[in-house]
């Protein structure tokens, strides 16, 4: 199944392999895994006209407990999509795409990521169009690297004279050019961390049934 995130450019997507006796809560869980969200919102997935979803209070009520619906169920074929909207306020819209229906593999893991691109969009950021803006600001911070440059370099060239005050400098200005790079670094939207995504799906494949 390919997952798209729908509203940015380039695109953020993933790739993921899941078992068709899986549940539509864990399917859910398994999103929230794949794009490093964190479940705090309201979320619904609409299926042939129906809408489904792990029903909270203050929240929309769901016919049916997605606990007990099996995507088996559903009958989906090949090539067929349909959304999954997470954070009503931020509005997240993937678009989930049935690409292929493959033999079980009994000595695979379910569910499993095989690919994708981009870090997803940040919980609360205020969804596409602030996600965007956030993307264009994101440059390498040159004054605060330069700032830091030179108070290493005073730091390299120090003898026993010379006080940590006088390496540092301005601490006002240092310590904004620190956080400006770190905020840079922390900030990585291209990476994805295959690796870690399947760890925490296997983990979650393991309390499959114990979902609330």
């Amino acid at each position: 199944m390919r997952v798209v995130v729908q509203g940015l450019s380039p695109l953020i997507w993933r790739r993921i392999l899941i078992r068709s006796h899986m549940s539509l809560a864990t399917l859910h869980a398994a999103l929230q895994i794949v794009f490093a969200w964190s479940d705090v919102h309201l979320h619904h997935l609409r299926i042939h006209g129906k809408e489904y979803g792990c029903a909270r209070v203050g929240g929309p009520h769901f016919e049916d407990d997605p606990r007990h619906v099996p995507l088996g169920q559903l009958r989906l074929h090949r090539g067929e999509r349909f959304p999954y909207v997470y954070n009503f306020i931020d509005h997240w819209v993937c678009d989930l795409r049935l690409e292929a229906v493959l033999p079980l593999d009994s000595g695979g893991h379910y569910p499993v990521c095989l690919g994708g691109k981009r870090a997803a969009p940040p919980e609360d950021c205020g969804g596409a169009w602030a996600y965007l803006q956030r993307l264009d600001r994101h440059h390498v911070p040159l004054e605060a690297m330069a700032v830091v440059a030179r108070v290493l370099n005073r730091l390299l060239e120090a003898d026993d004279q010379t006080t940590m005050r006088q390496v540092i400098g301005d601490r006002d200005t240092f310590r904004e050019a620190v956080d400006q790079f770190d905020a840079y670094l922390q900030f990585q939207p291209e990476h994805v961390d295959r690796r870690d995504i399947n760890t925490r799906l296997r983990v979650l494949s393991q309390s499959e049934g114990t979902l609330p």
